[in-house]
């Protein structure tokens, strides 16, 4: 047999067994997807048979689970967190959440007990995923047991976010004792758990708290709007560090809280130009009687942003545009001078 009979042959082979693994292949993607489109099927066979069953649970005003609505298998606790879920991100009712609640410590958490203990990291994610969406609060003690194990960024990540919710002190303990750090991005996620009840705790614990943290719970302070957290914000004005103040002084601002002319008017003098901005903001909350002798000096500040802020907060005040003329008769600053009369003119036009 000669080297051209051999090398024929061992194509010809080759072929056969190529050929061979390309039928293996197709027929196991064949059964893969009837497997997973009988699953489909049942699912949504599943989904039909309780849907209505769900919208009277949570409507209604009994709050027994009627037996059909109980899941039986993993497949039908797959539809009853899609369920759960749409009702959530849907409706904004305290009553659903409450129910949802109830119902997964009752009749869910042995799962999700189960997936915490698996090797496989996607699976202790749905779970960690869940124990917060529906509030698991009976799967803490597991949560906290997690920390023994070597976990990833990810799985502290969402410890960290169902501790928020359930134990306060806790979460913020954890939180300045954990090795790494996150991003401002990521401790507001984090700190915009924490219920509005629970605020007086994180300022107790504010200077234990890395500085990103810090800022991040600034800056969820103004968005929530609450004239109670003033007084806090108003210590973070004295801080030594520049960006702690500048974050405090916008936070004010944004709460819309009347302030006290004597706690912010040394602000005129800072040497941050961001910081004699947002003064010129917060004097707007003020009479121009008031704090006209201040405004004139931010008029005529070196920042042309400062001096466009003030102007226009002197202009959307009462009686602000008689103080912008009075100032175009006293002030001798021509980059000033311009700048009021631009801000006239368009309230003019």
């Amino acid at each position: 047999m000669d080297l051209m009979e051999i090398s024929i042959k061992m194509l010809i082979a080759s072929i056969a067994i190529i050929m061979m693994i390309q039928v293996c292949l197709g027929v196991y993607i064949s059964m893969k997807y009837k497997k997973k489109l009988r699953k489909t099927n049942r699912q949504e066979t599943y989904m039909e048979s309780v849907q209505q069953g769900w919208y009277d649970f949570f409507f209604g005003e009994h709050r027994e689970v009627p037996d059909v609505l109980i899941p039986t298998n993993k497949e039908e606790i797959q539809v009853v967190e899609y369920i759960f879920l749409t009702y959530l991100n849907k409706f904004s009712n305290e009553g659903i959440r409450e129910k949802v609640q109830h119902f997964a410590n009752a009749y869910l958490h042995a799962h999700y007990a189960k997936q915490l203990k698996s090797v496989k990291w996607s699976i202790r994610m749905n779970a960690l995923f869940r124990i917060f969406d529906f509030h698991i609060d009976r799967l803490k003690d597991e949560c906290v047991k997690l920390e023994n194990k070597k976990l990833s960024t990810e799985e502290w990540f969402q410890l960290f976010k169902i501790y928020a919710i359930f134990d306060v002190s806790g979460f913020l303990s954890k939180l300045a004792n954990y090795p790494n750090s996150f991003s401002e991005h990521e401790y507001r996620k984090l700190i915009n758990n924490v219920p509005l009840d629970s605020f007086v705790i994180l300022f107790t614990h504010f200077k234990e708290l890395p500085r990103a943290c810090q800022l991040s719970i600034i800056d969820i302070v103004g968005l929530k709007r609450h004239s109670d957290h003033v007084p806090f914000l108003e210590e973070q004005i004295q801080s030594e560090d520049s960006e702690i103040r500048i974050r405090s002084l916008k936070a004010v601002y944004e709460i819309g809280w009347m302030i006290d002319l004597e706690t912010y008017k040394p602000f005129v003098q800072s040497p941050i130009w961001e910081e004699r901005l947002m003064v010129s903001k917060l004097f707007s909350r003020l009479p121009i009687e008031q704090t006209y002798p201040y405004m004139k000096k931010l008029l005529e500040d070196e920042s042309w942003w400062v001096r466009s802020e003030t102007a226009h907060s002197i202009a959307r005040v009462k009686n602000g545009e008689d103080k912008l003329l009075e100032f175009l008769q006293t002030s001798n600053d021509s980059y000033a001078l311009e700048m009021v009369q631009e801000i006239l003119q368009k309230g003019y036009e």
